[in-house]
């Protein structure tokens, strides 16, 4: 079963001095680090299809989604195979932008 979240998750990712690439998400509290663009975007995808499940497994989705004003199509039973069709928001990030997204 794919659960549509109803949401547009947004993404701040900046190219490092090093030439890989990080992402934060502040929403999820989550950042992610990558070689390169698209395996930060695969990278993301799984985060995300990963976090979901958890919460749904855990019984804590629905309450998840209302705190941050987000919706979803019908939620499966706990225990039910479902992956998440998730709308991501990706954005460069500014140099003052990344001083503070990295340093919370």
């Amino acid at each position: 079963m794919i659960v549509e979240i109803k949401a547009s998750v947004p993404w701040l990712y900046k190219r490092t001095k090093a030439g890989n690439y990080i992402a934060v998400c502040e929403p999820l509290a989550q950042t992610l680090q990558a070689d390169s663009y698209d395996e930060l975007i695969g990278c993301i995808q799984e985060a995300l299809d990963s976090t979901f499940r958890e919460l749904l497994k855990s019984g804590d989705l629905e309450t998840f989604l209302k705190e941050r004003g987000w919706k979803s199509s019908a939620l499966p039973a706990r225990r039910a195979r479902a992956s998440f069709d998730v709308p991501l928001k990706i954005e460069r990030m500014s140099s003052r932008d990344s001083q503070v997204a990295l340093c919370q």
